[in-house]
């Protein structure tokens, strides 16, 4: 270890350049700790790392610099480090002042130290100034007094710092005399007797030291008021056998025995007692080991005690603890005392509690949901309980196992603090149960006469409420620390708001009660306030008042009453309920309107229920409820005669029924078996027991119903069938029709609800009726699309006139022609698609096209197709038809068609276009003549269904309809030739 460094010329004038301090610092720094110099000036360069040299430097106040190697960097503080890795070197200036390059030769001392400071110390004590002071030549002139008690004090030093040492390694270090002082043997001469005085001033040292050591208890730790858990107990032992293994080891030593040999010889009277104080470490030592083996066996459970995040979980680890106590109680020759167990028993209870109160967690109690802060109290004490409640059980079987040492502690020296915290636990579940219930009062609205005023005192209720919560969640204490008597004051006065609170809530439900018409309307504002009723001071506001609804509950009976004897014969029942369930339901809701009230009033203080009025209601209400009773017991009791005759007779009825008028189908499953299963479903909803006979055939309730909704549907197909066939239709599907209905008889005469055979009944039945209708299904979609098509020619004309203009001939022809060309190709094209379809209905009857039925269907589907062909030249017609009526022109306002000119063209005067076709040139009747050849040729577009070749012409010129506007548009025509004419 080097001596401190004080700096001298050289050193400043060993700087080279910059700042001199620095370069001095750099060299002893890089010389003490063997560093590189760039570490340093790395150090040096970095603004915070230069912090502490810099106040070091220039404050007077900070006098010392420690600067140590972290591996990467140099680090600097004006404050010692708890421990170094390696050693460190330190500045320290003689007095307070700035350092500058004037004063710093003369003011700074430098060192270095290791990792063990006060190791480093005693040796050089030891080996340094020890000899220096012991030197002769250096005490040259003292008086021997004062050499002598220089001489002791400093021993003393070496010794106090040798003990000191062994604290700060939790040992008891027992510091030995000098070396001139402890040697020698032999009988003690009169010369000698300050030696042997030094020898026993070392071993008083040693007794003090040891008693110390000695009377260490882990009780202790509890009066320190650190409140300590169990894993505490465990370290003390530790701790202390490993100090008294250490004392024992000194004691055993050669050195110390050489000692007290010495001591024995010089007859000294310490010896005795020093002995006895060794036999005492002895068995010191015996109980300190002893403890730490039997506690560790424990280590684990008092360490998941300690740091578990699970509180849930601690439950099940107190048996365990309680057991392996119980196991160290007997098995132990020295932890068996009711002082251990008492020690040991409030340092888990202190863990016990430090988690209980991290979990209900007094700084988020009033922050999250009061439903939550109750389950968490609640939680907490119930766990807190069955600690105790564990430890019973434990207690009577140590009482039981261990007769000669029973656990005879009591209950407040184990767990004193334990109830204090249960105490403390109770208060605040009271707190936030009281939170919980004021905050309905959030949501109160109360109806009648005086339903705003009441309200609004609700309201202001609550709001005071919330501000004696807001003072008491801004205590800055944790509410949940036992040792914080601040919370009893604070407490006391949340409880005296809260009681003048509920007194004004118990003059708001009095008030409300007497505004209340009905019973049902006053115990709705009851409810309104449920959880709040349950509090002493409006329990006994409201006692008053349940004396008049007990008056207005027994009329009310009275009415149930009336209404029962009334309509008991004839009950009222829902639409869609059975009789005999509908019944019963109503005479249930007459009991719940009796006994509805009675299970509140049951709830009443006793004073209420042993009140003369309560007991008469209790009489009445009791009268009723026989009643109804006897009437559902009635009324099971016939519905349960009637099964028996009626059901058996209703299964065997055959599955189907035809009528002969109509020949449709139907479902014979009788009303009264669907009744039946009605009636069972509501009655297993009510409650009841259902008879064996009725509920083995509800049982069968789903197979009734798929097999009834299946045959349903069969049904249905069929009888549309039958409804929707035309009779140019039906030989077509004559032949699956005669299938079907042969196939069916056996449901109607062979099969009933009992047989087995219904399901593969059915699946034959469903895919022959399905076959049919998609038949038919697709011979009327087919026809359906047939007309669509004729439908989309019919209703565009075959002409066309655009925006009314007036055409000159020309113009209206080529416009004409370039119409009645595209409406052909989509009309050509259409037919084509008729083809096809009809193709299609032919593949899905498989009927030959050269059959009868077949050509008398195809010849249907023709007339379908020459009536749209038909009805495609009358619409044609007609248009044109309307553009040369001067009756429909005058009446629609609109533009004549043609325009004709009248030219003088000597020698004669012409019209232009001509009228008529003596001029040789084409006339205005030649183009309209062919506009309506046209409209017939629409009969050509495509071939003829019915026939392998021919068109449809000759039925259009057959057509009367057709031939009417023919004769309308050539009369009309003649009439505007003729006013030309006379025109001239």
């Amino acid at each position: 270890p080097s001596t401190p460094h004080i700096m001298g010329a050289e050193d400043e004038m060993a700087a080279d350049g910059g700042d001199m301090r620095l370069d001095w610092m750099q060299s002893r720094v890089c010389t003490t700790l063997k560093v590189k110099k760039e570490k340093f000036k790395e150090l040096a360069g970095d603004e915070e790392g230069m912090f502490p040299i810099k106040d070091f430097m220039e404050q007077p106040s900070a006098q010392q610099l420690f600067i140590w190697d972290e591996g990467k960097k140099l680090k600097a503080s004006c404050q010692p480090e708890e421990k170094y890795k390696k050693k460190a070197c330190y500045f320290v200036k003689l007095e307070k002042a700035k350092v500058d390059c004037a004063n710093f030769a003369k003011q700074i001392i430098c060192g270095d130290f290791g990792a063990c400071p006060l190791e480093q110390l005693l040796v050089v004590a030891q080996e340094v100034y020890l000899p220096m002071i012991g030197n002769p030549l250096n005490q040259e002139g003292w008086p021997d007094v004062i050499s002598k008690d220089v001489i002791e004090n400093y021993h003393r030093f070496l010794a106090n710092l040798f003990v000191t040492i062994g604290l700060t390694r939790g040992k008891t270090l027992l510091p030995l005399p000098p070396s001139d002082v402890s040697l020698g043997e032999g009988p003690v001469s009169t010369k000698e007797k300050d030696r042997v005085h030094a020898l026993e001033g070392s071993v008083v040292t040693w007794t003090r030291q040891i008693k110390n050591v000695l009377k260490t208890d882990p009780e202790n730790l509890l009066k320190a008021g650190e409140h300590p858990g169990p894993l505490a107990q465990i370290k003390f032992w530790e701790a202390k056998a490993a100090n008294l293994n250490s004392i024992h080891e000194q004691l055993t030593g050669p050195k110390i025995k050489k000692i007290i040999k010495v001591l024995e010889l010089a007859k000294s009277t310490y010896c005795p007692t020093f002995g006895r104080l060794c036999s005492e470490v002895a068995l010191a030592r015996l109980e300190a080991n002893e403890n730490v083996s039997y506690l560790n066996t424990m280590a684990a459970l008092f360490d998941q005690l300690a740091v578990s995040d699970d509180f849930g979980a601690l439950r099940d680890i107190f048996r365990s603890m309680m057991h392996g106590i119980l196991l160290v109680w007997k098995h132990s020759v020295h932890f068996n005392t009711p002082a251990r167990l008492v020690v040991l028993f409030r340092m888990i209870s202190n863990d016990l509690i430090r988690q209980a109160a991290k979990f209900c967690d007094g700084t988020t109690i009033f922050e999250i949901e009061p439903q939550e802060a109750v389950d968490r109290v609640k939680q907490a004490i119930e766990l807190c309980m069955k600690f105790q409640k564990d430890y019973m059980e434990y207690k009577n079987k140590a009482n039981v196992e261990c007769k000669q040492n029973p656990w005879r502690v009591q209950m407040p020296a184990l767990f004193g603090r334990l109830d204090t915290f249960l105490e403390r636990c109770s208060d605040m579940q009271d707190l936030v149960e009281t939170i919980l219930q004021f905050n309905r009062l959030d949501k109160i609205e109360i109806g009648g006469t005086k339903g705003k005023t009441l309200t609004d005192s609700v309201t202001q209720v609550f709001n005071d409420f919330l501000e004696a919560v807001k003072k008491f969640e801004q205590v800055s204490y944790d509410v949940f620390d036992v040792e914080e008597k601040l919370f009893e004051e604070d407490y006391y006065h949340f409880r005296v708001q809260i009681k003048e609170m509920e007194r004004r809530l118990g003059s708001v439900l009095v008030q409300g009660l007497d505004d209340c018409a009905t019973v049902d309307a006053a115990f709705k504002l009851l409810g309104s306030f449920e959880g709040l009723l349950e509090r002493e001071i409006i329990q006994n506001e409201l006692e008053r008042r349940y004396i008049g609804l007990l008056n207005s509950y027994s009329a009310d009976l009275k009415q149930v009453q009336e209404m029962f004897l009334l309509k008991k014969s004839s009950p009222p029942i829902y639409n869609n309920m059975p009789p005999i369930a509908g019944a019963l339901n109503w005479s249930r809701g007459l009991g719940d309107r009796a006994d509805q009230p009675m299970v509140r009033f049951r709830g009443c203080s006793k004073s209420i229920l042993d009140s003369d009025e309560m007991k008469e209601v209790e009489k009445m209400h009791a009268g009723i409820m026989e009643n109804l009773q006897e009437y559902e017991r009635m009324k099971c009791e016939d519905w349960e005669k009637e099964i028996d005759v009626s059901v058996a007779a209703k299964l065997k009825q055959p599955l189907l029924r035809r009528d002969l008028e109509t020949n449709m189908l139907h479902v014979n499953f009788d009303k009264a078996l669907v009744r039946l299963l009605r009636e069972v479903k509501y009655m297993q909803l009510l409650g009841l027991d259902v008879p064996e006979t009725a509920m083995a055939i509800y049982k069968r309730a789903e197979h009734f119903r798929t097999q009834t909704g299946n045959l349903d549907l069969i049904v249905n197909k069929y009888n549309w069938v039958r409804e929707n066939l035309l009779e140019v239709e039906l030989p077509l599907v004559q032949q699956q029709l005669h299938d079907i209905d042969a196939y069916v008889e056996k449901g109607i005469k062979q099969l009933n609800w009992k047989s087995h055979g219904i399901n593969d009944f059915i699946g034959h039945s469903m895919s022959q009726v399905q076959e049919t209708e998609t038949i038919l299904k697709t011979l009327k979609d087919n026809v359906t699309k047939i007309q669509a098509v004729l439908e989309k020619w019919s209703s565009n004309p075959l002409m066309e006139r655009k925006d009314q203009r007036i055409y000159h001939v020309d113009e209206l022809q080529a416009q004409h022609e370039e119409v009645v060309s595209d409406r052909s190709d989509k009309i050509s094209e259409a037919g084509e698609a008729i083809h096809e379809i009809v193709g299609g209905s032919n593949k899905v009857v498989k009927v030959s096209k050269g059959a009868q039925s077949w050509r008398a269907y195809v010849e249907y589907i023709n007339n379908i197709v020459i009536d749209g062909f038909g009805l495609t030249t009358v619409n044609s017609l007609k248009f044109l038809r309307n553009q040369v009526d001067p009756v429909f022109i005058k009446r629609g306002d609109i533009q004549p068609l043609v325009e004709v000119k009248l030219e003088l063209n000597l020698p004669d005067i012409m019209f232009d276009p001509c009228l008529d076709g003596h001029t040789g040139r084409i006339s205005l009747r030649d183009t309209i003549y062919g506009f309506m050849r046209d409209f017939y040729s629409v009969g050509r577009l495509f071939k003829r269904l019915d026939t392998k070749d021919g068109d449809y012409i000759k039925e259009l010129e057959e057509s009367l309809k057709i031939r009417q506007y023919v004769d309308e548009i050539l009369h009309h025509l003649t009439n505007n030739e003729d006013q030309c004419t006379e025109f001239l």
